[in-house]
C-alpha cells in the first residue's frame, strides 16, 4: 500500500527580523522562490498525529467536527538523553518544555489546581547542558488563552534558547511536555528583567529560536519541510516527517511550485 503525503516546504530566504512599531504595521516578505535542487536530509524527525487537544468550555458548543477538532502533530526531541514529545508549531517561534514541578493554573480562574488538569507529558529537569540565561525570562500567550512562563536557558551545542515551564495555563493532550516553535525570530517570547508584569515591546529580547539559529550557523540550509500523510487511527503511529535543511525521504511525482496566494498580515506579539 501506497502511503500519500501532504509536502510543505518553506525557504527562509528573508523574513520579518524587527518587530513593527506600531499598531497595524507590518512587512511584506519576499516571493517563495524554490531552491536549487533541494536534497534529501538526515536531520530529520518523524512526526506522529496525537490525541486531539483538550478544549475550554464546550458545554454550549455544537459537536466539533474533524476539521474543527482538529490533530495536534508532535515529533519526539531528545534533550541530554531524554526524548520529549514536542508540538509542531510553525505560527510561532518558541521552544519550551515544562518542568516537573511546574504549578497547572485552572484556564478559567487563573487559580493553582492539579498538574494533571494541564495534561502535559513528563517534565524536564536542566542538566550541565544548558546553562541559565539571568536576567531574562519567558512569556508568552497564545489565541486559545493558554498562558506559559518560565526562564530560559542557553544550549551550548547549538546557539540558541529553550524555555522551562513554570507556571502554566495550558489544555494538554496527555502526551506532549512542551512545543517546537519554527517561526521567526521578531516573535519570541523573551524578556527582559526578572517580572511578567511590564512585559511589551519595549523590554522584549528577540533571539534566533532554534532553526534560525541552525541555519544561521550553516549547519543547515535555511529550508524545511513538512511532509503530512493522513492520520492513523493508532494515535502516536507515524505519520509524517519534519525535514531541516531540505527534504523528507518520501516520493515526489513532479516537481515544486511556489504559491503565490498569500494574504499578508501584520506580525504582532500581545502578552
Amino acid at each position: 500500500m501506497c502511503t500519500q503525503y501532504l509536502l510543505v516546504l518553506l525557504n527562509f530566504l528573508r523574513g520579518v527580523t524587527s518587530r513593527p512599531n506600531a499598531v497595524g504595521q507590518g512587512y511584506r516578505p519576499a516571493a517563495f522562490q524554490v531552491p536549487t535542487n533541494p536534497s534529501i536530509v538526515d536531520t530529520l524527525f518523524t512526526l506522529n498525529a496525537g490525541s486531539t487537544r483538550q478544549k475550554g468550555d464546550l458545554s454550549a458548543a455544537a459537536s466539533a467536527n474533524p476539521l474543527q477538532k482538529g490533530h495536534v502533530w508532535y515529533t519526539n526531541l531528545k534533550v541530554e538523553g531524554q526524548t520529549y514529545r514536542l508540538v509542531i508549531d510553525t505560527g510561532s517561534s518558541d521552544t519550551w518544555i515544562v518542568k516537573p514541578s511546574f504549578t497547572c493554573l485552572d484556564f478559567g480562574t487563573g487559580a493553582p489546581t492539579s498538574q494533571s488538569a494541564c495534561h502535559f507529558g513528563p517534565g524536564y529537569a536542566p542538566g550541565s547542558g544548558f546553562k541559565f540565561i539571568p536576567n531574562e525570562h519567558f512569556n508568552t500567550t497564545y489565541p486559545s488563552g493558554e498562558n506559559l512562563k518560565g526562564g530560559h536557558l542557553g544550549l551550548w551545542t547549538v546557539n540558541t534558547q529553550i524555555a522551562t515551564i513554570d507556571p502554566a495555563i495550558w489544555l494538554g493532550d496527555g502526551t506532549t511536555s512542551g512545543l517546537l516553535g519554527l517561526a521567526y525570530p521578531s516573535i519570541t517570547a523573551a524578556f527582559n528583567g526578572t517580572t511578567f508584569d511590564y512585559d511589551n515591546a519595549e523590554t522584549q529580547i528577540p533571539y534566533d529560536p532554534i532553526f534560525t539559529a541552525m541555519y544561521k550557523q550553516h549547519l543547515i540550509p535555511p529550508i524545511f519541510s513538512l511532509a503530512l500523510s493522513r492520520p492513523s487511527n493508532r494515535i502516536g503511529y507515524g505519520n509524517g516527517y519534519l525535514a531541516l535543511g531540505g527534504l523528507p525521504p518520501i516520493a515526489t511525482e513532479s516537481s515544486l511550485h511556489p504559491s503565490d496566494n498569500f494574504l499578508y498580515l501584520s506580525s504582532q506579539r500581545h502578552n
